[in-house]
């Protein structure tokens, strides 16, 4: 791994090396019916990123399929299992075999990293975190998509993060990786296209695990921020039309936007947090859900900043924000 860092790998040696890391355990397989409906994505991470919350159980809605194998939060970054364990009884761990079946009946699935899928992503990234060998493009490339292309996905979105709150603080930085990842992914049979967006400023109105959940929760039921619904849909859109579902991404954004109107998202959301152990009744209420997400007495811990004139906000430092909620312990400081 040293001599990949140091000289980096053709386009070619990239996809063989993922190619190895994703069959050093279980690839997902799915009936011939409907396999080229088999969809994901991955964010490299940022404030307020709670698009995958919404977006899996919106694809499922609009006839997709979506295994999504998350991650946890790192440094200032948010990560999707944290957000989702701050529903009470919400199990991340989801073996191949349930994640197949609630992929047939309910079309999506959000877990974690089990020791059957990629398992030489895992034990090659515990080396190069205490080797100092995490920024390599050809390794981050293998190991995104070794777990992605474990699902057995037939199309993919990949939304690298640009600014001063992402990994990416440069688009120049963000293009290499966004090349590299869609022709590797490529190179694996998987129709895979990127989006670059900013992350300067927080994604949405909320920041932190619970409060995340929530506001997912308030954009599947149509009422969320215009920015976080806006990237939720067109991400949905390319999806929709890599698979030949819709005939433009526009039509594809539509599409989703009317899963999160309609009420079908959102009850795609309860079921696969119903079968991943939350209580059914948590979603029965406006009172049984912020007390399942511990928020029922926020009120206790929020603080007004009275303004002496009116006004309006100029920026929102995302970077500055981050660090405040993983002071605060909504966040991780180290792997594992």
């Amino acid at each position: 791994m040293r001599n990949v860092f140091e000289n980096g790998l053709s386009e070619s040696e990239t996809v063989k090396l993922t190619h190895a890391m994703l069959h050093s355990g279980t690839v997902l397989e799915w009936p011939e019916e409907w396999k080229h409906l088999v969809v994901d994505k991955h964010s490299t991470g940022g404030i307020g990123d709670k698009v995958s919350l919404i977006l899996a159980p919106a694809l499922a809605a609009c006839g997709l399929k979506c295994p999504m194998i998350a991650g946890r939060g790192l440094a200032h970054t948010g990560g999707t299992l944290d957000k989702l364990e701050s529903l009470q009884g919400y199990d991340v761990s989801v073996t191949p075999e349930q994640a197949s079946e609630m992929v047939h009946t309910i079309g999506c699935m959000i877990g974690g990293q089990t020791g059957e899928i990629a398992p030489a992503d895992k034990r090659m990234y515990a080396i190069r975190d205490v080797t100092g060998l995490i920024a390599s493009t050809p390794l981050i490339t293998g190991s995104i998509l070794s777990k992605k292309a474990a699902e057995g996905l037939a199309a993919l979105v990949m939304d690298i993060k640009v600014g001063r709150a992402a990994f990416m603080q440069t688009l120049d930085e963000a293009r290499v990786l966004a090349e590299s990842i869609v022709s590797t992914g490529n190179g694996l049979g998987i129709s895979t296209r990127v989006t670059l967006t900013e992350m300067d400023s927080p994604i949405g109105f909320a920041a932190g695990n619970a409060l995340e959940v929530l506001e997912s929760v308030e954009t599947l039921r149509g009422s969320g921020p215009a920015d976080l619904e806006e990237l939720v849909c067109i991400q949905g859109g390319i999806l929709l039309h890599s698979t030949g579902v819709c005939e433009s991404i526009d039509e594809g954004a539509f599409r989703i936007h009317d899963s999160l109107v309609d009420g079908s998202a959102m009850a795609l959301f309860e079921q696969m947090c119903i079968a991943q152990g939350v209580e059914q009744a948590m979603f029965s209420s406006e009172h049984n859900l912020l007390k399942g997400l511990g928020l029922l007495d926020s009120e206790l811990n929020t603080t007004e900043f009275p303004v002496p004139q009116p006004g309006w906000i100029a920026d929102i430092d995302a970077m500055a924000l981050g660090t405040v909620v993983l002071e605060l312990g909504g966040g991780r400081q180290g792997v594992g």
